[in-house]
């Protein structure tokens, strides 16, 4: 059935999710079934799997972003009702093939592929899915205003869609807001509010230089705490900007960094899904204290005001190492360098469980920066870290660059070029501010290209290059959870 609704921002959220978690079950179904079948049949049907996960993800992608562009959800409503009844029809239809009892796994399977491949000549039941990706992605573009959204695109994809739905005799949908979808005569106004770039965008899109995973054994679940109230039913401002999302175990919890009011206060929301229903709790950054309290956690924690103590708000794990780092510097600058923040605890600058191994001060990017080098103390991983050295800011990251695993001589990726300067080939830094730009070699006058450090004394780069010597091992340092030694200047 159509989704026709009073309440359009609800019913569309709820549906979007209902859908999602449809597809996440129908995906283990296959799955299952994929481990009965000869390899033969493996290269499809994981792909097929695929396809059904990456339609799933989009989805609860699409409700999240929705509730923070509650104002534009009118715009993507009428094709939202385009495609959600026909990929509610493919699900059920699998489940249907899967169950049938009536026919071994492989014949099952086989029947399966080969009936609803041929519902729309040329589109197999893998490339079903893709198009419906396709359409699904192209719909976040225009519920974001991103300039990826081709409105060329997704007609085309659109009619493809009402293809498949003839086919399938899925009767044409009633239009919800027919006067509110974007048309071409419309599609300049709508984009004609351009927003700037911001920092926080580029941080999670860029690949990760390497990926190091936590012990399986050391993960927790993640999960939020609220104060929760229904997706589609929390008052937001008009002016909102999108930085980034992160999920977590399977999309059941989210995490939506975003920028709200005209004076863009950073906040976050967390979106959890319980008993197959979407609830959100939305907390400004300034509200909120961070720490890493277990191997692979951030915990985060909120002052109740009706109780009088600090409560958990969130609880997120993570899988890798450089993505909790990544995380929790993007919070704790976005804090800082909101327009209401009031103040931070000096701990909370510093990631628990990291030791530091060196400390100096650098001449970076027309600034005098602190330079810290940590060590994970348990994935033995390092990296350098900058932030601010004095002033209100103080202590406020500016960036920080993961240091591969260095197996080769010293010389073939660290070189101190002169008494001030170091230079590291491999790394690049993830800046968590905006206009920077880091010191590099310029690769057409140097086969060396690198991030180039000037520390204002020469003790600094001695100590920084001594750090990493082969022969030696590094200076010993001993760590609690937040205070460590440091060598070089401080």
């Amino acid at each position: 059935m159509d989704m026709i609704t009073r309440d359009v921002g609800s019913s569309l959220l709820n549906g979007c999710c209902h859908e999602a978690e449809r597809a996440r079950l129908v995906g283990l179904s296959l799955d299952g079934l994929c481990l009965t079948l000869p390899e033969k049949f493996h290269a499809h049907l994981k792909g097929l799997i695929q396809q059904i996960q990456l339609c799933s993800q989009m989805l609860l992608t699409i409700a999240d972003l929705s509730q923070l562009h509650i104002t534009r959800v009118p715009v993507v409503t009428d094709y939202l009702n385009v495609i959600l009844p026909c990929f509610s029809r493919s699900l059920r239809d699998i489940t249907e093939y899967v169950n049938n009892r009536s026919l071994d796994k492989e014949h099952r399977w086989r029947k399966m592929y080969h009936a609803m491949g041929e519902e729309l000549p040329g589109t197999p039941l893998p490339a079903r899915f893709a198009l419906y990706y396709a359409f699904l992605d192209m719909l976040k573009h225009l519920l974001t205003k991103s300039p990826e959204f081709d409105l060329n695109g997704l007609e085309v994809l659109r009619l493809r869609i009402f293809q498949l739905r003839e086919a399938r005799g899925i009767p044409p949908p009633s239009p919800i807001h027919q006067d509110q979808i974007v048309r071409q005569q419309k599609a300049m106004a709508f984009w004609e509010q351009e927003t700037n770039t911001h920092w926080a965008e580029d941080i999670f899109t860029r690949p990760l230089p390497s990926r190091t995973e936590f012990k399986r054994n050391n993960r927790f679940f993640s999960r939020a705490y609220g104060p929760f109230r229904r997706l589609g039913a929390i008052d937001m401002l008009s002016d909102v900007k999108t930085l980034a999302k992160r999920t977590f175990d399977d999309d059941t919890v989210s995490v939506t960094f975003f920028l709200q009011g005209l004076e863009e206060i950073p906040t976050l929301m967390v979106r959890q899904i319980h008993s197959g229903e979407p609830w959100a709790a939305i907390k400004g950054a300034h509200e909120l204290c961070i720490k890493r309290d277990f191997d692979s956690r951030l915990t985060f924690t909120r002052w109740s005001v009706t109780e009088r103590r600090i409560k958990p708000w969130a609880q997120l794990t993570f899988i890798t190492w450089e993505e909790m780092v990544l995380f929790y510097c993007t919070f704790v600058c976005l804090k800082v360098r909101s327009p209401m923040f009031i103040n931070i605890r000096e701990e909370e600058y510093e990631i628990r469980k990291e030791a530091k191994l060196f400390q100096a001060q650098i001449f970076d990017d027309g600034f005098y920066h602190c330079l810290k080098v940590y060590e994970d103390i348990l994935t033995k991983r390092r990296r350098l870290h900058a932030s601010v050295w004095e002033g209100d800011l103080k202590g406020c990251p500016i960036w920080t660059a993961f240091l591969p695993e260095k197996k080769g001589p010293l010389r073939s990726w660290l070189l101190r070029k002169t008494s001030h300067v170091v230079a590291i080939r491999d790394v690049s830094p993830y800046v968590f501010c905006n206009n920077y730009r880091a010191n590099t070699t310029d690769p057409r006058q140097s086969k060396f290209h690198a991030l180039e450090l000037e520390f204002t004394h020469t003790t600094g780069a001695k100590r920084f290059k001594e750090l990493f010597e082969e022969q030696a091992p590094p200076p010993s340092a001993t760590s609690s959870d937040h205070d460590t030694k440091s060598s070089g200047e401080s």
